[in-house]
Parts: C-alpha cells; structure tokens; sequence
C-alpha cells in the first residue's frame, strides 16, 4: 500500500500539535507535513506533490478557502479538506467549489482519516 502525502495547514501551532499526536498511529500509512501559514504549504505543494492539504478555514492573510482555491489551480488532483471550528455548513458555504470535504473542528480521528483515505470526486 502507497502512503499518502498529507499537508495540514493551521495557523494554531497547538492544533498542529495535537493533530500530530492523534495521527500518529497511521505513520505507516500517512506521510504527513505541518505548517502554520498558507505561504508555508504553497511553498511545500511547489517542493513536491502531496495527496491531500487539510487546511483550517480562519487563518491570518491566506484563509483556507483562498489556499484551496490556490491548490485546486496548483494542484488539481490533490484532495483538499476544510477545517472549520465555526460549524460545517458555514464553512461549506464559504468554501463553494474548492473543498472535497468540510469537517467540524473538532473533530473525530475517524472522520478525518475517513476523509483523507477518500479519493477526490473531481
């Protein structure tokens, strides 16, 4: 089985953080990369192709809206995840057409592993 490049994009550094810990046990089937800010994954989706970009939906500068857009462009076969802790219908709608999938923040290990073993519908 291939792992899958994961990017997540979160301007708190303790979501980073915690998103590590819980994830940790699919190391072997994920290749994951953090960082903090939308330049920072524009720069790491220019070094290398990744599968999927989680990206929060309320960011300083870039929101993860205008960085899905970015990558859909950049990266169309790439699946692209919205995370929002200001409920998912809210961040659907804000989202349009560049997310696959809009997931609540919190939220479950298995949702989020769920929604990133999910192929694009694109």
């Amino acid at each position: 089985m291939t792992r899958r490049r994961v990017l997540f994009v979160d301007d708190e550094i303790s979501i980073l953080k915690s998103l590590a810990a819980v994830l940790r046990k699919q190391r072997d089937a994920l290749e994951m990369v953090f960082v903090s800010t939308a330049d920072a994954a524009v720069a790491e989706l220019e070094k290398a192709p990744f599968d999927v970009i989680v990206a929060d939906l309320r960011m300083p500068g870039i929101d993860g809206v205008e960085l899905l857009g970015r990558v859909a462009t950049m990266c169309p076969s790439t699946v692209r995840i919205l995370l929002s802790g200001y409920g998912a219908a809210e961040a659907m709608a804000q989202a349009g057409l560049v997310a696959d999938a809009c997931l609540a923040k919190p939220c479950s290990v298995d949702a989020l592993v769920s929604a990133i073993a999910t192929p694009a519908s694109r």
